[in-house]
């Protein structure tokens, strides 16, 4: 199974649709079951979780061969405070998942052409 989280943005959605194409397990990580119902509706698995909770991270990780790990980007007032914070949970959880293979990258950026 592939994890991704960012599922619902602008480069996690096109993961997404390419391992679902290729009739891939997938499960989509997000903070809304609501955006995630049309991934389900494709035939991917939700996990709704904050990306800064490690145990929830943990369990979405949980039986992944690879993971996406998207730090999303957020409008707060000290984005290296939390990208340090999501990235210290998402590491925590892929180490205590077992998880192999990892592509992790900022998504600060991605909507601008």
């Amino acid at each position: 199974m592939y994890v991704i989280t960012g599922a619902t943005g602008h480069t996690g959605s096109m993961i997404v649709n390419r391992l679902l194409e290729a009739g891939k397990a997938v499960r989509v990580v997000g903070r809304s079951q609501e955006k995630l119902q049309p991934l389900v509706t494709r035939g991917a698995e939700a996990f709704v979780g904050d990306l800064t909770d490690a145990e929830a991270m943990t369990r979405a990780f949980a039986g992944a061969a690879a993971v996406y790990a998207l730090l999303p980007p957020v409008y707060v007032t000290d984005l290296r405070a939390n990208q340090n914070a999501v990235g210290a949970a998402l590491a925590a959880a892929i180490e205590r998942a077992g998880v192999k293979y990892v592509v992790s990258l900022s998504g600060v950026g991605a909507h601008v052409p």
